[in-house]
C-alpha cells in the first residue's frame, strides 16, 4: 500500500514532467515490503536534460556567483537544520 502520495514526475529545470515513456517504479520499504511511493523512470534523454538544466542554472545562478562567505552561511544553516531535526530525519530514514 502506498503510504505517501508523491509526484511520479521528474523535476528538471524547475518544472515537473513525466519521464520519457511515462514509466514508474515502486519505492519499497525494506522492513515491511510496503510500497511507500512511485517514482518516475528517467531515460538517458531525461538525464541529459537534467544535467544541461543543472549546468545552466549553476552557471547563471546566484550560488556560483556568491562569495564564499555567503555560501558558507547557507551551508552552516543547512547543518543547523539537520542537527535540530536529526531525530525526525533518522526515523524517516530507518522506518
Amino acid at each position: 500500500m502506498i503510504t505517501t502520495e508523491r509526484p511520479t514526475q521528474l523535476l528538471i529545470g524547475g518544472s515537473w514532467r513525466p519521464g520519457e515513456g511515462e514509466k514508474t517504479f515502486d519505492v519499497v520499504e525494506p522492513a515491511t515490503s510496503d510500497v511507500m511511493a512511485r517514482a518516475a523512470v528517467a531515460s538517458p534523454a531525461d538525464v541529459d536534460a537534467a544535467v544541461k538544466a543543472a549546468r545552466a542554472a549553476f552557471e547563471a545562478g546566484a550560488w556560483s556567483n556568491a562569495a564564499a562567505s555567503a555560501r558558507a552561511k547557507v551551508l552552516y544553516k543547512i547543518a543547523e537544520l539537520i542537527r535540530s531535526n536529526a531525530e525526525r530525519l533518522a526515523t524517516r530514514a530507518t522506518r
